[in-house]
């Protein structure tokens, strides 16, 4: 039997129902070339994650978009989530970080 507190040692968080951490999004971003691999999830309780992604210096601007599209319909289809996606120039993603990927972010006024 297993009793007292248990807390996780991963990013591993559940949003509506669903488990999911950064391996399964790096899985599926990595799919993707036109992307670096470098990613920030961040959870709101009252709306839909947020991921955004770091492209690679070589993408064009249009193209962006479509990636944007693209990863949120592979997401959808991988994990059964609907995450708002947005796309971050290449060095723009906060290096101070860390190793943490998955921000929960707390409602204001709650």
């Amino acid at each position: 039997m297993i009793s007292g507190d248990i807390s996780r040692l991963d990013d591993a968080v559940k949003v509506k129902g669903v488990l999911f951490g950064p391996p399964v999004l790096e899985r599926c971003i990595k799919t993707f070339p036109g992307l670096s691999g470098d990613f920030i999830i961040q959870v709101r309780r009252k709306s839909r994650p947020l991921l955004i992604c770091e492209i690679r210096p070589s993408v064009q601007t249009a193209y962006a978009d479509e990636l944007r599209a693209a990863v949120g319909t592979e997401l959808k289809n991988r994990i059964g989530l609907t995450f708002e996606v947005r796309m971050a120039g290449f060095g723009e993603l906060p290096a101070e970080r860390g190793d943490k990927r998955i921000q929960v972010i707390p409602d204001l006024g709650a």
